[in-house]
């Protein structure tokens, strides 16, 4: 069985040489953090990411920006959203990519709704959504069947940042987060450890 470590809140650089390092040494573990405000840009989207409005944005308001090799295109982490991060061979669990988004997508649905989140998947958006907006979202790296990067979920982070960036491609796109859901106390951590005992259910029928 995979391992996995909650670490807190790290600066995402931190996070992501510590996947490199756990891709080169094949140490498999899943991460559960928080990061400070930081907007990553993904490979769709760093040749276009100097032309666009996004980047006029962020440099007018100093938005850290890091550009990063998972796909996708732009989206931001700050405090208060957890980050998930399953570092391990899909082939140990005879996963295909399309398989393993799948599973997280069915993972995080069903932990948001242990919780009362009214929420649904978008297969095609790669993201969980709510009537409100976007709630969570996946980002991935693959390489020879070692999969790092993973999902965001918006817990009870500020998400008037998102107002900033074209966040999936998608400029001003609505966003949720589980504090909007008659939630009166939430622990990222706690989050975490839920999205695990989900995660190992839904692995396990594969």
């Amino acid at each position: 069985m995979l391992s996995y470590e909650w670490m807190g809140v790290v600066p995402y650089e931190v996070a992501f040489k510590g996947q490199k390092e756990n891709h080169k040494n094949k140490t498999s573990v899943i991460w559960g953090l928080e990061h400070p405000l930081v907007v990553t840009v993904g490979r769709r989207e760093v040749k276009n990411f100097n032309i666009n409005q996004s980047a006029q944005s962020l440099q007018k308001f100093s938005f850290p920006i890091v550009e990063t090799d998972r796909g996708g295109q732009l989206t931001l982490h700050n405090e208060g959203q957890l980050i998930i991060y399953p570092q391990f061979d899909l082939l140990k669990f005879n996963l295909g990519v399309k398989k393993y988004v799948e599973i997280l997508l069915l993972t995080t649905e069903s932990t948001l709704q242990l919780f009362n989140v009214n929420c649904f998947i978008d297969f095609k958006e790669g993201g969980v959504f709510t009537k409100k907006g976007k709630i969570a979202s996946v980002g991935l790296r693959v390489q020879s069947y070692w999969v790092y990067h993973g999902l965001a979920i918006n817990v009870k982070n500020d998400l008037s940042p998102f107002q900033f960036i074209s966040a999936c491609g998608v400029w001003n796109r609505p966003q949720d987060k589980m504090q909007n859901w008659n939630l009166d106390f939430i622990d990222t951590s706690i989050i975490f450890n839920t999205w695990i005992s989900e995660f190992f259910k839904h692995l396990n029928k594969y």
